[in-house]
C-alpha cells in the first residue's frame, strides 16, 4: 500500500474505527488510546483489501480495562453486555461485517458467534 492509499484508508476508517473503540471500552481515554494502538499495530504495507480487518483484529486484541467509572457512555442495557459481545454486535450492525469476516477478524467459528449472539438479539 503506498502512503496516499493508507492516508485514505486510515481517513475512510478512522471514525468507525473509534466509535466501536467506543463500544468495547465505553470510555473516552480507553476508546481513544486503544484506536492508536490499532493504528500503530497496523503496517502501511497492509494490503487496502485486508486494512479494516486488520485494524479490527488489532483493537481487538487490546480489551477494556474492568474499573469503576463515575460516568459511562453506554446505557446500561449496553454496559450489561460482554465487551466482545458488544463488539461484535457493533461490527455486525454499524459497519455490516458478515458472519464470515467476523469470524476472521474474532478468531471465533461463526457457529460460536451465533452462539454467542443468540441470547442478546
Amino acid at each position: 500500500m503506498t502512503g496516499e492509499s493508507w492516508k485514505a484508508s486510515i481517513a475512510r476508517l478512522s471514525e468507525s474505527l473509534y466509535r466501536l473503540a467506543l463500544v468495547l471500552h465505553d470510555s473516552r481515554p480507553d476508546a481513544e488510546a486503544a484506536t492508536r494502538a490499532a493504528l500503530r499495530a497496523v503496517s502501511p504495507d497492509t494490503s487496502p483489501a485486508v486494512v479494516e480487518d486488520a485494524l479490527l483484529r488489532a483493537l481487538l486484541a487490546h480489551p477494556p480495562r474492568r474499573r469503576w467509572r463515575r460516568r459511562a457512555l453506554l446505557p446500561r442495557a449496553l454496559r450489561q453486555i460482554d465487551p466482545r459481545d458488544r463488539f461484535i454486535l457493533g461490527a455486525w450492525l454499524l459497519r455490516q461485517i458478515d458472519g464470515q469476516r467476523l469470524a476472521a477478524i474474532t478468531g471465533e467459528s461463526p457457529a460460536a458467534i451465533v452462539q454467542r449472539l443468540t441470547p442478546l438479539i
